[in-house]
């Protein structure tokens, strides 16, 4: 690592109770030992090592000055970047976070700046396919009519039903809806005009309606009848849609 002021390399490992205040608490105690963490993971994440293992026990007044800190010695935009990782469950987030707030509260405000320091371009790296895989499914949902009530799935890599719940609660502001990402096992539920998420370990829909049915094939058709067969660019098309994003979009479910 090119910090001009390199941690020591400790061989504690931190576990929190995967909640963000819990993780801002570990950054305080990792911080305050003075050497970087051999690993800092959350309890559902944990696996025991020969490491050297420390528990931390979430506190809010260490939460709220580390949040604070991060605003005040490096930026309000290095503060999103950080709970967009974070929220966003990218891989290996806790380290990534801690390599760029380390180097973050040596470089201060110009710290998103520095695209040759790895632990800066990692951390944009992984903001960046967070929000770019949030604002694909705002384009990809594909919703299905249950008496009434708007339900789609999708299957995302990252954790981004917090980033497309303003999109879509605007968007379908006078009906209710659910989005439920099977990965997570997680749903986005709009009713009433108010929004939640909420664990949801397995989702059985009822049979669609034979109106249900009939719209999907209406879709489908207007799908194939817009499309020009003599230009068709596979190739393309993937590179602008993805195969992930069609599992389950209506129009591509006969795809392969």
């Amino acid at each position: 690592m090119s910090y001009s002021k390199v941690a020591k390399q400790g061989d504690s490992l931190y576990i929190y109770d995967g909640s963000l205040q819990g993780f801002y608490t570990a950054i305080y105690d990792v911080f305050y030992s003075k050497k970087r963490p051999f690993l800092i993971v959350s309890e559902d994440n944990y696996q025991p090592t020969l490491n050297k293992e420390i528990t931390v026990y979430t506190d809010i007044e260490k939460a709220q000055k580390v949040r604070q800190s991060i605003k005040e010695k490096i930026s309000t935009y290095s503060l999103k970047l950080v709970e967009t990782v974070f929220i966003g469950e990218y891989p290996n987030k806790e380290m990534i976070i801690y390599d760029y707030l380390f180097f973050g509260y040596q470089a201060g405000a110009n710290t998103h700046n520095v695209l040759t320091e790895p632990v800066v371009s990692v951390a944009l790296t992984a903001e960046k396919r967070i929000l770019y895989d949030a604002h694909m499914y705002t384009g990809f949902v594909r919703f299905s009519d249950y008496d009434g009530v708007l339900i789609a799935k999708i299957d995302c890599k990252y954790f981004i039903l917090p980033f497309i719940a303003p999109h879509f609660t605007d968007r379908f502001s006078e009906e209710n809806f659910m989005i439920y990402d099977e990965n997570f096992k997680a749903a986005l539920v709009y009713k009433d005009k108010e929004f939640d998420i909420i664990s949801v370990e397995s989702l059985e829909l009822p049979k669609e309606s034979e109106n249900e049915l009939g719209y999907r094939q209406m879709w489908k058709n207007f799908y194939e009848t817009i499309a020009i067969k003599e230009r068709t660019n596979l190739k393309l098309r993937t590179n602008l849609m993805r195969k992930r994003f069609w599992k389950h979009m209506t129009e591509m479910q006969d795809e392969n």
